[in-house]
């Protein structure tokens, strides 16, 4: 049973087609399968979405157990944990870690294998907090197997991750083709939702334009973008919705007129 903070809608979920065999390489080392040293955090950089990381942690698990190295005296065999995205990042992070602590029913600390949704610091450029993101993972990993999924290449987490685990590597996992696939799907979707504004609206002026982008922007936290099409599309709805609502200075607008 996965310990997931969000709802989301059901949807495919296969797993990146280069994990199964990066797995199989990493138990094949007997460090890990025989002698049981801690294996450092597994990282996975590139675009999927939550339906997705939940299978490929599930997935993980099994391969753990199927080579011998996981052994969990726990009911939930993997744990997957992603945040709500309407609380600071900080806020984001407690939260994320008591999720994983509950998962602990017989142990003190939680054996299994990890999986935790990193994307909402893709864009974080507040080191203190992801230096004890990196901390904490690397302290999960005396214990569990860590999977931690990161969307943006450029994000400053794996480099953190990296730092923590020191001497150990991580072991890093670039789906670049998933990050390009995303770009081009969002470029793509917001183009489709200004042609259908200017359907509802008529010919859109710049100053409506800057409103569209600054709707998508509030909506998708200032940089968190959904990873699917069904969630840019519900974004993209959204803020068409946003666009069309009258706003204070049109009322403004408007009484100005009836007072002439």
């Amino acid at each position: 049973m996965e310990r997931t903070m969000v709802k989301e809608p059901m949807m495919s979920a296969d797993i990146p087609k280069q994990f199964p065999a990066l797995i199989r390489r990493i138990c094949a080392n007997k460090a890990f399968s025989v002698l049981h040293v801690p294996m450092p955090a597994i990282v996975l950089v590139g675009a999927l979405d939550v339906p997705r990381m939940r299978e490929t942690t599930r997935r993980a698990a099994d391969l753990f157990i199927e080579y011998g190295v996981q052994d969990s005296v726990n009911p939930d065999q993997s744990v997957f944990v992603t945040p709500r995205l309407r609380e600071t990042s900080d806020v984001e992070w407690r939260e994320m870690t008591r999720a994983v602590d509950a998962a602990a029913a017989y142990t003190n600390r939680y054996d299994g294998t990890i999986g935790v949704d990193l994307r909402f610091l893709d864009d974080s450029i507040d080191e203190e907090l992801v230096g004890q993101v990196a901390s904490k993972l690397n302290e999960w990993t005396a214990d569990a197997r860590v999977v931690a999924f990161v969307g943006s290449p450029e994000s400053l987490v794996p480099d953190a991750l990296a730092k923590a685990a020191h001497p150990r590597r991580i072991c890093r996992l670039d789906i670049a083709d998933e990050v390009e696939h995303v770009r081009a799907l969002y470029a793509q979707m917001m183009e489709d939702a200004l042609h259908r504004l200017e359907r509802a609206a008529g010919p859109l002026s710049d100053a409506m334009r800057e409103r569209f982008d600054e709707c998508v922007a509030e909506r998708s936290g200032y940089g968190n973008l959904p990873r699917t099409a069904h969630e840019l599309r519900i974004l993209a709805d959204a803020a068409i919705v946003d666009c069309l609502e009258p706003t204070d200075d049109d009322a403004l607008s408007i009484g100005e007129h009836m007072g002439e």
